[in-house]
């Protein structure tokens, strides 16, 4: 119950050269590994990791470099203009604490943007947002999140980096419909580190691990 004697008592045992519990060879592995980066939680997930042969990746941050910057935006004719759908992506990803939310919000104060308030939202962490702007209803996110709300994508003139092969790890959109009806679509770019690649292969390769990417990002090749 007592933080310090407890501590005390722990400094006297490694002082006086008693067994501790975990293993110097645990202890020397972790260790390493948390000067590199990489939290374990405990003896026993290193000695799990002997029968790991699948690896499931986040990608924001972690396979790319986590500087999210906003590229392009994507119009519909006779529909909102890029000025719009930024203001409204932002008003609804404002205070959202995630990197492609907080890029949009910086992107409009970038463009001097006005930003309007939210009435009413509703966020669905991997899918997007729902928001009440100005008295529009607004859904901001990924291209599966905009059709489950039966609202289709035509019209939109995607860009060609979205489906080029070199660039499909890095490059994404992100959907703006207004009121029921799609009205255009943010790109925002995350270089890949360069050495996400090489550490795949390499995994797949070398170890024969099966890989996943757990992203909201549309499927790709």
């Amino acid at each position: 119950r007592d933080p310090a004697r407890a501590a005390s008592i722990l400094t006297l045992d490694f002082v006086t050269g008693i067994r501790v519990s975990i293993p110097t060879a645990f202890l020397g592995a972790l260790n390493h590994t948390t000067r590199h980066g990489i939290l374990v939680r405990s003896g026993r997930t290193l000695e799990q990791l002997a029968e790991l042969d699948t690896i499931v990746f986040d990608k924001t941050g972690t396979l790319t470099q986590g500087n999210i910057s906003v590229v392009g935006v994507k119009t519909i004719s006779g529909r909102m203009s890029a000025k719009d759908v930024i203001k409204y992506a932002a008003a609804s990803e404002q205070r959202i604490t995630h990197p492609v939310a907080e890029s949009i919000v910086r992107y409009a104060q970038e463009q001097n943007i006005e930003i309007p308030p939210r009435v009413d939202w509703n966020y669905e962490v991997g899918l997007g947002i729902r928001a009440e702007i100005e008295g529009q209803k607004v859904l901001v996110g990924s291209g599966r999140f905009i059709t489950q709300e039966g609202i289709s994508l035509e019209g939109l003139d995607q860009p060609d980096t979205e489906n080029s092969p070199e660039n499909s790890a890095w490059m994404s959109l992100i959907y703006v419909a207004c009121n029921g009806q799609l009205q255009g679509a943010i790109q925002y770019a995350d270089p890949l580190r360069p050495e996400s690649l090489e550490l795949i292969e390499e995994l797949q390769n070398r170890y024969g691990m099966e890989i996943h990417l757990l992203t909201g990002d549309s499927r790709q090749r």
